[in-house]
């Protein structure tokens, strides 16, 4: 969960451990209070991803700086 103190683009983005972009969601501007920024595992067109370890990048843009934090994540099923 994101706690937005004032507006701000935010987004968060899957790729693959090669580098390839899966997904982005919550992507433009979100309002101030919680965010709940999550990913169901789907690629883009909706197929589930393989079971793996994917990277995550959530990007924060305030106003003279962006945010960015990075991890991965393991999907099994």
């Amino acid at each position: 969960m994101l706690q937005l103190l004032k507006p701000a683009p935010v987004a968060l983005e899957i790729f693959d451990l090669s580098g390839r972009r899966l997904h982005q969601t919550c992507s433009g501007e979100l309002g101030i209070g919680p965010a709940d920024c999550s990913w169901d595992g789907r690629l883009e067109n909706g197929q589930l991803v393989p079971p793996g370890t994917y990277i995550w990048v959530l990007q924060v843009r305030a106003d003279a700086f962006a945010e960015k934090h990075m991890g991965t994540l393991a999907v099994a099923y």
